[in-house]
């Protein structure tokens, strides 16, 4: 052992008995399975307009694992919300490009749900002042068509 604790291996071939030979213990828990293959592969799927969640989950990581290894690296924390907008720029694009119903509708979707207060189906309406419930029933009746 050196003066402050750390274990170290002696080069010494002069020592008599195991004991003599300090040994570096091995790292203990499991290796890591983040690699910049992997993290480069999740962040291109977001990149290309899959949220978050469904990019991880598809490059078969747990989500409580990635959000520990974005708390534990604010560059990885920088990089996901860089390819989060470059996801979103990506569905505007198709959104607008595709000539496929179904496919707009789901770009659509995913940006109503994203950005709401550009793309939502709700609108805010402000009022002031006061309505009659009677009003209304009365004017939907004379605007219905008799048959």
């Amino acid at each position: 052992m050196t003066s402050d604790g750390a274990a170290h291996i002696t080069d010494d071939t002069t020592a008599d008995s195991p004991s003599d030979v300090s040994i570096i213990p091995a790292p203990r828990g499991r290796p890591t399975i983040r690699t910049p293959c992997l993290v480069g592969a999740i962040l291109a799927d977001i990149e290309a307009g899959d949220s978050e969640r469904t990019a991880v989950l598809a490059n078969d990581i747990s989500w409580q694992t990635w959000l520990t290894w974005k708390q534990d690296d604010p560059d990885l924390l920088d990089q996901c919300q860089y390819a989060r907008a470059k996801g979103l720029r990506a569905v505007r694009q198709e959104y607008k490009s595709t000539d496929n119903p179904v496919r707009a509708k789901v770009c659509h979707h995913f940006l109503s749900v994203k950005e709401s207060s550009e793309w939502s189906a709700t609108q805010k309406i402000e009022h002031s002042g006061t309505i009659s419930i009677a009003d209304v029933v009365r004017r939907a009746a004379e605007s219905t068509p008799n048959e």
